[in-house]
């Protein structure tokens, strides 16, 4: 049966007009049926007699195989099982063929209409007796039960899966609706990081690069007492009253080697700091660079209408953003219009107590009372005359770091 099905369904696949058939004749210039000239008459007969529905023929009779199969492996449920499977299908060719005819109208490639003359015998009588939709309902009546017969199809059961469907989907369409906003939000979201990350690549290279200025001199310039001080003299005699004890006294200071933060690093920590502040919406450049001894300040320009204390404020997001202990903001540089960010270096210079008192800027200070503070942030002596300095302001203790204490000199 299976052949037969798959043999009747190339000949009707393949069908053309003009090769000779029942309802066509003239000169033979040969067979396009795949089916040849069997194939040919056969499909034109087919077509002619029942329409559109002959394609019908060869998936019935693949069920029909299929069932006969099945039947030898189970004994029949009714004896009327196969009389009404044919009625069925008998009923499902008619209703077919009459509803293609009343339906679809005259077709230009087949002879007799979609329909075929199966399809005017039964269709036409109908329309004259219960007109066009009264015969359409009929018709489709007819169809739906010949379909139940010929393949013991519910159409319950139809509904019920439909239904179920029908739920499903609605629920699928339910959950994805209420992620609709979500989805719509990540989307926004997507979409402004993309214009912000687009927007910033276009101002990095527009901006100027970073200037990042040299690391101090690892050596303090001596002076003149120090390197009087190093001749020995060869007779040593008697301190003289207000006589300074000699240098040599403290510790040489021994060369530094400066592992501050590298090129790179700072050109990093450059980055890394003004998207910080951008998190806060605050707009700001790094301008320049300057690795101390002991700390490295980042010169920044602030964008118009930003306060000083809108990023005094944010120190410690700051040190946490960076990944470091602290940073100490200057708000007020004196001499230039750049608000400063001081973090500690990674490997810290010790700064000797005899580089300070060995330094020219120490030895210029002629006042008795002259106090060597240390080294500021270009690595420079920081000296000042104590006697001129009513209060002298010094680093809490580190576990008090953030405070100050201020002491009044009478």
């Amino acid at each position: 049966m299976f052949p037969i099905a798959v043999y009747v369904l190339v000949c009707l696949l393949t069908h053309n007009r003009d090769d000779p058939s029942w309802s066509h004749s003239g000169p033979e210039l040969g067979v396009a049926n795949w089916g040849g000239l069997i194939g040919a008459y056969l499909s034109d007969a087919l077509l002619w007699f029942f329409g559109i529905t002959a394609y019908a023929f060869p998936v019935l009779l693949a069920a029909l195989a299929l069932h006969v199969l099945r039947e030898r492996a189970r004994a029949p449920r009714s004896p009327l099982e196969p009389t009404l499977r044919l009625i069925g299908f008998v009923g499902f060719v008619a209703s077919g063929a009459a509803l293609a005819a009343l339906r679809l109208g005259t077709a230009t490639d087949l002879a007799a209409g979609y329909g075929g003359i199966l399809g005017r015998l039964i269709g036409h009588p109908l329309q004259g007796g219960f007109g066009l939709p009264g015969a359409t309902l009929l018709l489709f009546a007819v169809f739906l039960v010949s379909v139940t017969l010929a393949t013991g199809l519910s159409w319950f059961a139809v509904m019920d899966r439909t239904g179920r469907l029908t739920l499903i989907v609605g629920d699928w369409l339910r959950a994805h609706l209420k992620r609709t906003p979500e989805i719509l939000a990540a989307r926004s979201q997507r979409i402004e990081r993309e214009e912000v990350r687009r927007v910033e690549s276009k101002r990095k290279s527009e901006r100027e690069p970073v200037r990042i200025e040299p690391s101090p001199p690892p050596m303090v310039e001596k002076s003149d007492r120090a390197t009087r001080e190093n001749q020995i003299p060869l007779f040593v005699g008697p301190t003289m009253p207000g006589q300074l004890p000699p240098l040599s006294l403290l510790d040489e200071a021994k060369p530094s080697i400066n592992k501050g933060w590298s090129q790179e690093m700072l050109k990093v920590l450059s980055e890394q700091l003004t998207a910080k502040l951008r998190d806060f919406r605050i707009e700001a450049s790094v301008v320049s660079v300057f690795p101390g001894p002991v700390i490295t300040r980042f010169e920044m320009e602030p964008a118009a209408g930003v306060r000083g204390s809108q990023i005094s404020s944010l120190d410690k997001d700051i040190a946490r953003g960076l990944s470091v202990q602290s940073v100490r903001v200057v708000d007020v540089i004196p001499g230039k219009s750049v608000i400063g960010i001081e973090i500690p270096n990674a490997h810290r210079e010790i700064v000797y107590l005899s580089e300070i008192l060995r330094s020219k800027e120490y030895d210029a200070q002629k006042s008795p009372l002259a106090l060597a503070l240390g080294k500021d942030i270009g690595g420079r002596p920081a000296v000042v005359d104590l006697a001129r300095c009513r209060i002298c302001w010094s680093p809490a203790p580190p576990a008090r770091a953030s405070r100050w204490r201020s002491t009044r000199w009478c």
